[in-house]
């Protein structure tokens, strides 16, 4: 089997995006939802509701009360902030792993993904454009190839930096010449079938 085969058979068995995550994804599009119906996908889950008003009450947005309610939460933040926050709860303990054979461990992995998504978001805003909170989601699970390919990466990844450095050319085209494709086709292949 090639490399490239083993990839696709991998993706078959990479794990899905949490139905919470993909029902609230589908309320945060209507064009009607409010901050209501963004409460109720959320409180479907226990653990998810916990770490958002953990992350709610947290020093970073410094509420002098403390916030006891996702109603609450989605009132004094918004709707796109708290499904911001869960969605990045739930993507995060779904694909915490590190991606070993690109040197990033999970908190790296994951501190680079949050950072790209906040700073798109911001980006959105600062230039006036719309869907500001699709970019966000889009941005935090923009690497999530390299945890599908991580392993073929570490096993080819001699002769993959060797092409970056004789060839003078980016990782990601040398990781496309040896292993058939690169992390973001892979993620897009992962995305779609999310």
């Amino acid at each position: 089997m090639t490399d490239k085969q083993q990839i696709i058979a991998k993706l078959s068995s990479f794990k899905t995006l949490p139905v919470v995550a993909q029902r609230l994804l589908a309320v945060v599009s209507k064009t009607d939802a409010d901050s209501s119906d963004v409460a109720r996908v959320i409180a479907l889950d226990m653990a998810l509701t916990a770490n958002l008003l953990k992350a709610v009450n947290s020093a970073y947005f410094g509420f002098t009360k403390p916030v006891s309610s996702l109603t609450e939460a989605t009132f004094k933040l918004g709707m796109n902030w708290v499904s911001q926050l869960a969605i990045s709860s739930l993507v995060y303990a779904n694909v915490k792993k590190p991606a070993t054979g690109y040197g990033q461990s999970a908190e790296d992995l994951w501190r680079h993904s949050a950072a790209v998504a906040v700073t798109s978001e911001n980006l959105c805003r600062l230039l006036t454009i719309k869907g500001g909170g699709a970019v966000f989601t889009a941005a935090l699970v923009h690497d999530i190839g390299k945890l599908a390919l991580e392993e073929f990466v570490s096993e080819r990844l001699d002769d993959i930096q060797a092409r970056v450095m004789k060839e003078h050319i980016p990782f990601e085209q040398a990781e496309r010449d040896v292993l058939g494709f690169d992390h973001a086709e892979v993620g897009a292949m992962i995305a779609e079938n999310w």
